[in-house]
């Protein structure tokens, strides 16, 4: 299997297990949790979007303007889960998950492409069913 396929299979393992968190979540609570769903949704959207090749085209400037783009949000997001990575419980969750989702945080831009390919072809389908 080739390292695409790889990352495409992944992808779609990580998805499914979130997915099933989610129900558990829904059935402990008795009710849908919407903000879950959406945040769900949102994460898929920005798995499954191709990389732009407008970023081939910037300049040096620009570049650095993205780049540190990049770097707030980077900050941001640490800023928001170094409480929850010192908790023990979230650390044996992702030791015991790191199979699903660091082959999706890690995937080339050529790997984002067959994944996006596949949703995309996924979603065609499911359309047409």
């Amino acid at each position: 299997m080739g390292e695409a396929s790889e990352a495409v299979l992944k992808h779609e393992q990580l998805f499914n297990y979130l997915h099933q968190l989610l129900i558990q979540i829904e059935e402990q609570t008795g009710k849908p949790d919407l903000e879950l769903r959406e945040k769900l949704e949102a994460l898929s959207r920005e798995i499954t979007r191709s990389p732009s090749s407008a970023a081939a085209q910037l300049g040096d400037i620009e570049i650095a303007q993205e780049l540190d783009k990049l770097s707030a949000k980077l900050d941001f997001v640490e800023e928001r889960i170094a409480p929850a990575v010192v908790d023990p419980e979230v650390q044996n969750l992702l030791s015991a998950t790191a199979e699903l989702w660091i082959p999706t945080i890690t995937a080339s831009s050529q790997d984002r492409v067959s994944i996006a390919a596949a949703s995309s072809n996924i979603n065609s389908s499911d359309r047409s069913s």
